[in-house]
């Protein structure tokens, strides 16, 4: 992360994002365990995120029907709050083609990481790597949103060789000079978030990697993020999933898929 070639090439990219104000704020306010009529009144500031939170309670993956803010973060959680306002700061007037389906590749791999602890690891998800799945990839986000000629010749070689997790790392490598983790943990770890997340967008594609500390996260965010990919795109029989990674878990083969067809959206 201290390499003087990611930081010279981060610094090329001008107006990089920063992390969101109002998430700081939250953060803190968190911290200092304050009132939830209190959180609901200062992100009833920003009217995007608000509607995005009612929008999220009022969907049918939680069966209700809600008007007010306050109620709507309490349905929801504090910590998918937190989720929320970075998501759509990070996707932010970037909603494109292929953000849009990136948008709902890191939604989907996020609610497999939950489903992973709890139906196959039996095991509650820790709140600090509630947000893993869905920043796991924005290191495409900033190749999407500075590295736009670039990033639309690596998805033509790509229509035209056989998918492995290798391939994009790879012409990401060639056409800009770094990938796509490397860049994410970059810009995770500039923002100070924590270590296991920041692990996750620099070894997502690399797993069983030596060097990873926090290995189960990063393990399981490799899972999901595959198994978001078969369900999005079907016809891409070409993404395998590393078997390895399931035996070093101790995760029967045909145990995980039989889990992983009663996932719902």
């Amino acid at each position: 992360m201290n390499s003087e070639e990611l930081f010279r090439f981060i610094n090329n990219i001008e107006n990089i994002s920063t992390l969101p104000k109002l998430y700081n704020e939250i953060n803190k306010m968190i911290e200092k365990k304050l009132d939830v009529d209190l959180i609901a009144s200062v992100i009833e500031r920003d009217q995007s995120i608000s509607s995005k939170i009612l929008q999220v309670a009022n969907s049918a993956y939680y069966g209700v029907k809600i008007g007010s803010l306050k109620q709507a973060i309490m349905r929801i959680g504090l910590q998918n709050i937190k989720n929320i306002v970075l998501s759509n700061s990070v996707f932010k007037n970037n909603i494109n083609g292929n953000m849009e389906m990136i948008w709902l590749h890191a939604n989907m791999t996020n609610k497999i990481v939950g489903y992973i602890y709890k139906k196959i690891l039996f095991k509650k998800l820790p709140s600090i790597y509630s947000s893993a799945g869905l920043l796991h990839d924005i290191g495409r986000i900033i190749i999407m949103q500075f590295f736009i000629k670039e990033n639309e010749k690596i998805e033509v070689l790509l229509n035209n060789t056989p998918i492995d997790k290798k391939s994009r790392l790879n012409y990401e490598k060639k056409l800009i000079g770094i990938d796509h983790q490397k860049i994410g943990a970059y810009l995770l770890n500039w923002w100070d978030l924590p270590l296991p997340i920041i692990e996750v967008a620099m070894y997502h594609h690399d797993p069983l990697n030596k060097l990873i500390i926090n290995k189960e996260i990063v393990k399981v965010t490799y899972l999901a993020n595959v198994m978001s990919w078969r369900l999005l795109q079907p016809d891409k029989s070409e993404l395998k999933l590393d078997e390895e990674v399931l035996e070093t878990m101790n995760i029967p083969v045909d145990k995980f898929y039989e889990k992983i067809d009663g996932f719902e959206m």
